[in-house]
């Protein structure tokens, strides 16, 4: 019996330049023209011929072979490096038949650290790849708009250190003058309310004043009236009833009295009491005004203090500095009085 021994040849092709070619080809015509996973078969393939093909002939042998542009290669090269790296964020996007090859140029203009994001808030698959690019525009000018905001903070906190720095030697007549103007406002602002509180009670007291002053004229008119009214009822009733009219008429004029008096009583007591208010403010605003001198006073001599350590600390610039920006507050607060 006769034994068949059957052997397999593998032929192995060499990695020529035609070979590879032939194999680009090849994929395009099997592989979906836009799928993800052929663009970066080609990718690769383009970058193994590169690395084969002399300085100077890439171009000349895209046009010939391939008759791809510069640009076209380029893209499939970078797609491989992007879409078939396991460690790349566009990796996961590969297995995605609906990832056309446009769709996945438009995507390698995102910064790889907020691919993950942006795939995730928007539907890659259905977008379209207008859609898509302005998407990634607007994404990039909000990104442009942030990082110009972000080095116009820095260039004023630049400035601003700058200026705290040359202001370092001042820092002692600067929190002097500070104060002093912080308190300067603030005793102007409670002068100003004392005053319209004064003015309004000014004004209540002037017219409590009016109406009493009107009042005892009503009261001295009523008296008068009723004289003339008794004398007159008198006149009229005869001697008879001359007893009863006076009783009559001197209660009415009693009762018109007491109602006048009381009302005359509480005018005197509005006026007291507007009159106490008045003094009581008086005495506030005194008040105040002292608890500012005494912040004046306590600046003042805490700034010495400041001058006398500069000059324990034998440091005579120091101290002839602030004892000159001190003298120059001082002046310029003289000025202001």
């Amino acid at each position: 019996m006769n034994n068949l021994v059957e052997t397999d040849y593998t032929i192995v092709q060499a990695r020529t330049l035609p070979v590879i070619a032939s194999e680009i080809h090849q994929i395009e015509r099997t592989v979906y023209g836009v799928a993800l996973d052929g663009a970066i078969q080609i990718g690769r393939k383009l970058q193994e011929a590169k690395a084969m093909i002399p300085h100077g002939e890439w171009v000349k042998w895209l046009d010939e072979n391939l008759n791809y542009s510069q640009r076209q290669a380029y893209n499939f090269m970078e797609i491989a490096d992007n879409y078939g790296d396991e460690n790349s964020p566009f990796y996961n996007l590969q297995t995605s038949a609906n990832v056309s090859i446009s769709k996945a140029l438009e995507l390698l203009r995102l910064p790889e650290e907020e691919v993950k994001s942006f795939t995730e808030e928007h539907d890659i698959e259905s977008e379209t790849v207008k859609g898509l690019r302005d998407e990634i525009n607007n994404l990039k000018r909000e990104r442009d708009r942030a990082e110009d905001h972000n080095e116009s903070l820095r260039k004023d906190l630049a400035r601003a250190q700058s200026d705290l720095a040359e202001a370092m030697t001042q820092e002692d007549a600067d929190r002097i003058r500070g104060q002093y103007e912080a308190a300067k406002e603030e005793l102007q602002t409670e002068n100003a309310k004392i005053k319209e509180e004064q003015s309004e009670l000014q004004a209540k007291l002037e017219q409590a004043k009016e109406d009493l002053k009107k009042q005892k004229a009503k009261l001295k008119e009523i008296k008068t009236s009723m004289d003339e009214e008794v004398q007159k009822r008198l006149a009229e009733t005869g001697t008879e009833i001359e007893e009863k009219a006076k009783a009559d008429a001197r209660a009415e004029v009693e009762a018109t009295l007491g109602q006048n008096a009381e009302e005359i009583k509480r005018l005197e007591e509005q006026v007291e009491r507007l009159e106490a208010e008045r003094a009581k403010l008086s005495n506030t605003m005194l008040m105040e005004f002292k608890v500012y001198v005494d912040q004046l006073q306590d600046a003042f001599d805490k700034a010495g203090a400041c001058i006398l350590d500069a000059e324990a600390d034998s440091d005579p610039e120091l101290s002839n500095k602030m004892n000159a920006a001190l003298k120059k507050v001082l002046q310029v607060m003289m000025e202001d009085l």
